[in-house]
């Protein structure tokens, strides 16, 4: 039986794959939406890198994790690892909660400033022994 939790991982990868845009963001420039900065309250910070990031989902502190990213790890031709983002900005009045992985409200989240502690929550992806959070 799917958990609460595992089933909001999935209608949340469903609604995210359903507005992905085709174009990768990078540090420098962030492929967000036409109005991103109204969303954010004001002027969009760019610089976040996936580098050296596993694979998953990662709030942007320095945008009041309104902003987060999806990091893709994968090895080229030359198999090197290349990290693949794609940015995406959470609907007015939300934030980002790396806790859950979802956008919520912000008194339903944790603190945005200790959403670094909580990236290893990425590490459930792709397990098959536990399941998420366990």
């Amino acid at each position: 039986m799917m958990s609460k939790v595992n089933c909001a991982l999935l209608v949340f990868a469903a609604v995210t794959v359903a507005v992905t845009s085709a174009e990768e963001s990078t540090p420098n420039d962030f492929k967000l939406v036409s109005n991103a900065t109204v969303v954010n309250g004001g002027p969009i910070v760019t610089g976040f890198s996936c580098d050296g990031l596993a694979y998953g989902y990662y709030a942007d502190v320095s945008n009041s994790c309104r902003v987060f990213h999806i990091c893709y790890p994968q090895e080229d031709a030359e198999q090197f690892v290349v990290t693949r983002m794609w940015s995406f900005i959470c609907g007015l009045g939300s934030v980002f909660n790396q806790e859950a992985l979802v956008c919520d409200h912000p008194e339903n989240s944790i603190p945005c400033e200790e959403s670094p502690n909580f990236y290893n929550i990425n590490d459930y992806f792709g397990r098959l022994d536990v399941n998420f959070r366990e």
